[in-house]
């Protein structure tokens, strides 16, 4: 007699789950490996004097979809998921708990389609830039410049966070300004006389 090459002995059933266990297991141990390795990067990143921070946006975007269209997405779901103390004091804040769940966008400076533009440059660049200075302002309405190196993660065609290392660049910037405000200023009189 033929007998059904589907039906299983006990004996196979418990060795079956004894491996099954013993894979769950070591699947248990590597993820707590895994674990304990993010967390302790996550502690080295927010133990640093410049701001660290993580973007984080629901839904995730799609970098199949046109720019204009992802860089909207960007501006209008991102918040800031967690961040260093320092990162919230480059906002006029004190502790990194009060800048959780801020908006990306309410941390730039500039017009819609300027923060567009913005978004733009960092989708082109695939998702990671360095030093891409932008103009910021705090919550107390002061502009400022800063330097920022963005690091975007792709899972399955989605960008589903970005960690961001950041610096405030103003006073650099402001006196970048000012030399070229004082080179400029001889060749403006110049034109001046010969005008």
């Amino acid at each position: 007699p033929m007998t059904d090459s589907t039906q299983r002995t006990p004996a196979e059933d418990a060795a079956e789950l004894i491996s099954l266990r013993k894979r769950v297991a070591e699947l248990e141990l590597a993820l707590g490996e895994r674990e304990a390795l993010e967390s302790s990067f996550r502690g080295f990143l927010l133990m640093r004097s410049e701001g660290v921070v993580r973007y984080d946006g629901h839904p995730k975007l799609p970098i199949d979809w046109p720019e204009r269209q992802q860089a909207e997405m960007l501006l209008d779901h991102v918040v800031v998921a967690e961040c260093n103390d320092a990162y919230a004091r480059l906002y006029g804040l004190e502790r990194a708990e009060q800048m959780v769940g801020a908006s990306m966008a309410g941390n730039m400076s500039g017009t819609r389609e300027e923060k567009i533009a913005l978004m733009i440059e960092f989708v082109r660049a695939g998702y990671r830039v360095t030093d891409f200075e932008v103009l910021d302002v705090d919550r107390h309405g002061r502009k400022m410049w800063t330097s920022n190196t963005i690091v975007g993660v792709i899972e399955r065609r989605h960008l589903v966070y970005a960690w961001g290392l950041e610096r405030d660049i103003t006073a650099e910037k402001e006196r970048l300004l000012a030399l070229q405000q004082s080179e400029s200023e001889p060749h403006r009189r110049a034109e001046q006389l010969a005008g």
